[in-house]
Parts: structure tokens; C-alpha cells; sequence
């Protein structure tokens, strides 16, 4: 760096590398891993109950349900088909796209693809929305637009030609494209301000007397504890109230600290293990500790790679294009 050189140009030059500086593309893989499982499995539980929810003899009148819809144009496939076994059948290509998300077959293509088709299920029922389908909506918009199939993908082995070293079961020096590295900031500014505006909504006194902390249907549940024992002892639910509101306060700072980086990622993870227990909500969370992977370095994500990798990219597929 010249100490000569104008702050001015110094300062660009850094918050020019923060957003297009190398990208890590092995976290890109192991969050289209992630949420494509996530995916998959909420596609999944439509088909138990998804002629009631979709289709024109369901529970619930389709033209009343899409006036609640906040969506201007509210587009969906669904709308093609009137019959329940066509709306099947586009549900299991969903489901298919999604699992080829997962295997990492063509990420742009499956990617988008799966956000259409999980876009037309919100819009067919808007009633059907949970917070889990806004995450996952986001989260198909950014692996459609990222480098999320440089490594650890299928595409690797059906399009061999596309790789630097085809020979060779494993990319070790994958390309990583700058606007990879702008896409993973944007989502580690994003889940930043997730937790900081999580942690604001949390500064109320019904939450920090820890009187919300414990959902009613635990105790009909008997998991992990009744709601007897929390009233026993009053302090630990306001003290995890209050503890739980700082971390999601300080998260956006200690996260950015390499020294209690790794640290904080765990402790999150097990929070939101912990809640999805707690809260029946298993899959939300399970999305959350996903994203996660964003802010874990590149170091302990490669050695990860290199011991999983074979196994995700199927060396026994042989090397043929579609």
C-alpha cells in the first residue's frame, strides 16, 4: 500500500475488495447442500395434505385465498391445471428439481426452476405460508445468482470439460468468479441484520420477563420441560430471555471478530437447534443453522471438502455428458 495514496482511494480500494475480494466457494456448495435439503423436505410434506391445499376442490376458495396474497401479479404454475392429477405431477418435477438442486446438477437452471415452482405454491394458497418458505425464497434467489456448483456438484462429473483439471476427482483450485464473493457478502450482511433486527424486536417486557420464551405446547408435549418447572424457578426464563435477546443484538459484531467467530457459529447453531425442538419448528431453524456456513472460514471448509467431496460428487458416475 502507498502511504502517499489518498484515504479516499484507500478506503475504496478496501470496501472494494470486501465485496469482490476471493469468494468462498466451497461455502456457497455446502449452503446449496443445505438449503436444498431443507427444500426438499418442505416439498416433501405438501404431498401429504397437498390436494386440500391446492387444489380447486381443497379446504379453502381459491379466488378468496389470492385476494390475501400481498403479491400484485400472483403467478403459479398450478393455475395451468385444473385436475388433481396433473397438479401431482408438477409436484413431484418440484420435488425432483429440488434433489437435483441438492446433487448440484446445473445450480442456475434447478435453482430458478425450483424457485418458480416453490413461489407457485405460496401463491396458489397464500394461507400455506410460513416463515420457512420466505427463507427459502431468498435463499433460492441467491444460489441462483451464485457460483454454488464449482465444487462438491454433479455437474462436475456430467460436464467434465467444464472443470480445470477433468482427470481429477477433485477441483483443487476451483474457479471463484468476484461476483460469488458479492453475493456471499450480501448474505453475511443480510443474516447480520436478521439477528440485529431479530434482537430490537426482542427489547419488549413480555419478552424479557421470559414469559413468551416458553411455547404452551411444550407442556402438552412433556418436551423437554412443563411450564411448572420454569414458574419454579422465575430467574431462567427471563435470564435465557435477555441472554438470547444480547446474542442476537452483539451477533452482527462478535461474528466479524476471528477470535470468537467459530464460537459464536456454534452457539448459534445450538440455539437454534434447541428452539426448533422447543418450538416445533425444526425446519426454520434447520435453514437458519444452514446459513450459518457463510461466515465459517475457508480453511475448515476445505478440509471438510476434501474428505466429503468424493462422496458428494459420486466417483463411481462415469464421466459422460447429458
Amino acid at each position: 500500500m502507498n502511504p502517499r495514496e489518498p484515504v479516499w482511494e484507500r478506503g475504496l480500494r478496501a470496501w472494494l475488495q470486501f465485496w469482490f475480494d476471493q469468494p468462498s466457494v466451497t461455502a456457497l456448495a455446502f449452503l446449496r447442500i443445505a438449503a436444498g435439503i431443507v427444500l426438499f423436505y418442505s416439498l416433501f410434506i405438501y404431498s401429504f395434505d397437498l390436494s386440500s391445499h391446492l387444489s380447486s376442490s381443497g379446504w379453502g376458495d381459491l379466488a378468496m385465498l389470492r385476494q390475501s396474497d400481498p403479491v400484485a401479479w400472483p403467478y403459479s404454475i398450478f393455475d395451468w391445471f385444473a385436475s388433481a392429477w396433473w397438479i401431482w405431477i408438477v409436484h413431484l418435477l418440484s420435488i425432483l428439481t429440488a434433489g437435483a438442486l441438492v446433487l448440484g446438477v446445473l445450480p442456475p437452471l434447478t435453482g430458478a426452476l425450483s424457485l418458480l415452482f416453490y413461489l407457485s405454491y405460496g401463491h396458489r394458497n397464500p394461507a400455506v405460508m410460513v416463515d420457512l418458505d420466505a427463507l427459502l425464497v431468498m435463499l433460492l434467489i441467491y444460489l441462483t445468482l451464485a457460483p454454488c456448483g464449482r465444487v462438491m456438484s454433479l455437474e462436475l462429473r456430467l460436464f467434465p470439460e467444464r472443470r480445470r483439471h477433468p482427470l481429477l476427482p477433485l477441483e483443487p483450485d476451483p474457479p471463484r468468479p468476484p461476483w460469488g464473493s458479492f453475493i456471499l457478502r450480501a448474505l453475511q450482511v443480510q443474516l447480520c441484520l436478521f439477528y440485529f433486527m431479530s434482537g430490537l424486536g426482542s427489547l419488549v417486557p413480555d419478552w424479557l420477563s421470559g414469559s413468551l420464551l416458553l411455547p404452551p405446547g411444550l407442556a402438552e408435549r412433556g418436551l423437554p420441560l412443563g411450564l411448572e418447572t420454569f414458574r419454579e424457578v422465575s430467574a431462567w426464563p427471563a435470564g435465557m430471555a435477555r441472554l438470547l435477546t444480547l446474542l442476537a443484538l452483539f451477533y452482527p459484531v462478535l461474528v466479524w471478530l476471528p477470535r470468537f467467530r467459530h464460537l459464536v457459529l456454534g452457539v448459534m447453531a445450538l440455539v437454534h437447534f434447541v428452539v426448533g425442538v422447543m418450538w416445533g419448528t425444526l425446519a426454520f431453524n434447520a435453514a437458519m443453522i444452514a446459513m450459518q456456513v457463510v461466515f465459517v472460514d475457508d480453511e475448515l471448509l476445505e478440509w471438510v471438502r476434501h474428505r466429503a467431496g468424493p462422496l458428494l460428487t459420486l466417483p463411481w458416475l462415469p464421466q459422460t455428458r447429458l
